[in-house]
């Protein structure tokens, strides 16, 4: 599952690069779209977050970004995005290193501000993936999900049910959790 994109070793080592996240998203049946923060404008940014956020639509953005940027210890980080709050034009950061810095907003900009940065692995600015369930994955989920010792008959997934933001947000943190764990261990 961590290995198909770079050995399990370099992950351990180095963690992994907004591209490797990318495919790993893709061969692992995520539909995956990246983008560099040197590539996309402040306005493209939120615009992507506001429709992310405000969709019924089973989608995750997926930040990679500079936590010295955000005025946070560390460097180079991968989060989810929780939310957007267009009044006040900030992100809700469902940050995966909860021990560290529990959920909080950030102002809109300062992220972006965030996604500039040069990761020294990839020579690339940071950025962000926007990450979509597949038909595949919906079922392979779904399948997942069903309990065997359970009398329940019924398929979770019949009538076309698709993944919720949640369950999507939990496939998300939980890559991101793996792929930082192999880094420290």
């Amino acid at each position: 599952m961590l290995d198909c994109c770079q050995p399990l070793e370099q992950t351990k080592l180095k963690g992994m690069t907004l591209q490797t996240l990318h495919c790993l998203a893709q061969c692992n049946g995520a539909q995956s779209v990246r983008h560099y923060g040197d590539a996309i404008s402040v306005e493209n940014f939120r615009e992507d977050a506001q429709t992310t956020c405000s969709s019924a639509e089973s989608r995750v953005l997926l930040l990679s970004y500079d936590r010295k940027t955000v005025r946070q210890s560390g460097s180079g980080h991968f989060s989810p995005v929780g939310g957007y709050n267009p009044d006040s034009d900030m992100l809700l950061i469902l940050d995966v290193a909860r021990f560290k810095y529990p959920p909080h907003w950030l102002p809109l900009q300062m992220v972006y501000e965030a996604l500039q940065p040069l990761d020294s692995d990839s020579g690339r600015c940071r950025g962000y993936l926007l990450l979509a369930p597949t038909a595949d994955m919906i079922q392979r989920c779904c399948t997942t999900a069903c309990d065997p010792s359970s009398d329940e008959t019924t398929n979770p997934c019949e009538g076309g049910q698709a993944l919720n933001v949640e369950s999507v947000m939990r496939v998300a943190e939980a890559v991101v959790a793996a792929a930082s764990e192999a880094k420290t261990t």
